[in-house]
């Protein structure tokens, strides 16, 4: 452990930050632009990773506002925290949260997606989450980015929407949830959707991250008012591209560009253009943080919502993976 408490605690907010890796550190560097001064407490068990947090927590600004404690074991956490951040990957999270309730108080969390790889996971949590009366958010971003609301506020009375989002290696299993949550968001979370495996190529692919798995293809989800359609290409470097086509309009997101191309009614179905503002989860995350703690409630989805889009992902993945290897008693597809 490193890093030391201060004396006039009782005039800051407690944080727990639980996994301190690449987003991990995202998220610490997020906490650094919160403007109220914060106690921070950083927990990974790899000491290399909490390195990686602390360097970029100096790379900010306004780091110098807060005060930061590393260490490899919640067990130096505080008995009460005003919010934790449970970053880890997926493996490992109902454990985590298992433990870290079961010896500090808070009431609420935020946490990583994707959420757990395993079915029964999800309904182990929100059963702790009701016992110890936390409120839990998601980190599925584009909720909160100014472009993704206006567009849901434009679509909210759409007849049908269409949605394909389509790119090479931008990881369909460990991102594509961003966008199932951001089409459930422009149909106002009101939807059932059926999932579609058939697209998705026979081949389980590594992640990046070892010992979780990708894989890549197209899958769908249908309901009511139109389809979500993802495809991911495996040998293929193209920029990912959203296109979503309803009765209200016609949209082109090119993320990477940070454009979006679009025809709408009320201009004539002229073709025009926009910035989407699209923030990195180091300064997306910082207004997020603030709402929580000053007001209680976020742009983020709530914990119910997002679970019932995770597993409607997790689900046809896993029917998927089993499928490829065989073993269809398999409940758990190691997706992160």
């Amino acid at each position: 452990m490193y890093g030391k408490e201060i004396s006039n605690m009782s005039e800051r907010k407690v944080i727990a930050l639980v996994g301190a890796g690449n987003i991990g550190s995202r998220h610490l560097q997020a906490l650094a632009n919160v403007d109220t001064p914060l106690q921070i407490y950083v927990i990974d068990p790899n000491k290399d990773s909490l390195s990686l947090a602390d360097e970029r927590f100096r790379q900010i600004d306004n780091s110098d506002v807060h005060n930061v404690i590393f260490g490899e074991n919640i067990d130096i956490i505080p008995k009460a925290v005003d919010m934790a951040i449970i970053a880890t990957s997926s493996g490992p999270r109902l454990n985590i949260i298992t433990e870290f309730l079961s010896k500090t108080e808070c009431k609420k969390m935020v946490l990583e997606k994707f959420l757990f790889n395993r079915e029964e996971d999800f309904y182990r949590a929100r059963e702790i989450f009701e016992k110890y009366n936390v409120s839990v958010w998601v980190n599925t971003t584009y909720r909160a980015i100014p472009f993704y609301k206006k567009l849901a506020e434009h679509l909210s009375d759409a007849r049908y929407l269409n949605m394909l989002v389509t790119g090479g290696k931008w990881g369909l299993a460990c991102n594509g949830i961003h966008h199932l949550d951001l089409y459930n968001m422009l149909l106002a979370d009101s939807e059932e959707l059926e999932a579609r495996n058939s697209g998705l190529d026979n081949v389980i692919y590594k992640s990046k991250r070892d010992g979780y798995i990708e894989f890549n293809g197209t899958v769908s989800f249908v309901g009511s008012k139109g389809s979500l359609t993802l495809t991911c290409i495996h040998d293929s470097d193209c920029p990912m591209i959203t296109s979503i086509h309803s009765d209200k309009g016609f949209f082109e997101i090119i993320e990477s560009n940070d454009e979006c191309r679009y025809r709408i009614a009320e201009d004539g179905y002229e073709l025009k253009s926009c910035e989407v503002g699209n923030l990195p989860t180091s300064v997306a995350m910082t207004g997020i943080y603030s709402d929580i703690l000053d007001y209680g409630k976020c742009d983020l989805p709530v914990f119910d919502i997002s679970m019932k889009a995770h597993l409607v992902f997790l689900k046809t993945l896993l029917e998927k993976e089993n499928m490829i290897t065989g073993d269809l008693e398999n409940d758990v597809c190691q997706i992160t």
